[in-house]
């Protein structure tokens, strides 16, 4: 995706708040950052399009372009412009976070024990029941499956 959109790319260790500071000290000219979350995420119904980061972190305006948009506007629009996304999705994840708490969401398991693809999921608002912290039982933590990479739906044809 770097070079399909000319971007530079930067990884930085440790969680979004380590990550953005350690980003800061290393481009301190950088004002705004682009944020993918929701109104139905936590703590995005109090976010308006732009945002200033919150008390604590470091300064920037946080950009909200998908803000007003579903689980089910984001898949369309990954699926139909073949944007990569993090192969998890394909095996049942539907809501990525921290290693521990990152589950494979029930709703998308078959009778079989196969899990559907997270753009498969007929009910929305069971979107979070990928977290440990929704659930009443703990399937296999993200820590634990393979195949993380980056893919795109003409990939996922091959």
């Amino acid at each position: 995706s770097t070079g399909r959109y000319h971007l530079q790319l930067v990884r930085e260790g440790g969680g979004m708040r380590q990550g953005l500071e350690e980003f800061k000290a290393s481009f301190p000219q950088v004002q705004a950052i682009f944020v993918g979350t929701r109104r139905d995420d936590p703590h995005g119904k109090s976010l308006d399009f732009f945002s200033p980061t919150d008390n604590g972190w470091p300064n920037f305006m946080r950009v909200n372009p998908v803000l007003d948009w579903s689980f089910d506007d984001i898949w369309e629009f990954i699926r139909s412009a073949d944007v990569h996304y993090c192969g998890l999705y394909n095996q049942g994840y539907t809501s990525l976070g921290d290693v521990d708490e990152t589950v494979r969401n029930p709703a998308l398991c078959e009778k079989d024990g196969v899990y559907r693809p997270a753009w498969s999921l007929k009910n929305c608002d069971l979107e979070r029941h990928g977290r440990a912290s929704n659930m009443t039982v703990s399937p296999l933590p993200i820590a634990q499956v393979s195949g993380a990479q980056a893919v795109s739906e003409r990939q996922m044809a091959r």
